[in-house]
């Protein structure tokens, strides 16, 4: 993963979403960290963010 910290938001089909960021290292490793601050939900749909 290039370019920084990234937000991923899992959606569950009973509608709950858990929100995380992965953050890279200089190790080549990813720390995954639950988001405290929730934001507004997007969707990437391949070219931009979409709202929910």
């Amino acid at each position: 993963m290039e370019g920084g910290k990234v937000k991923l938001v899992l959606l569950s089909e009973a509608g709950r979403t858990e929100e995380y960021f992965i953050i890279p290292t200089k190790s080549k490793r990813d720390l995954l960290i639950p988001a405290t601050e929730k934001g507004a939900r997007k969707i990437w749909d391949g070219a931009r963010a979409v709202d929910l």
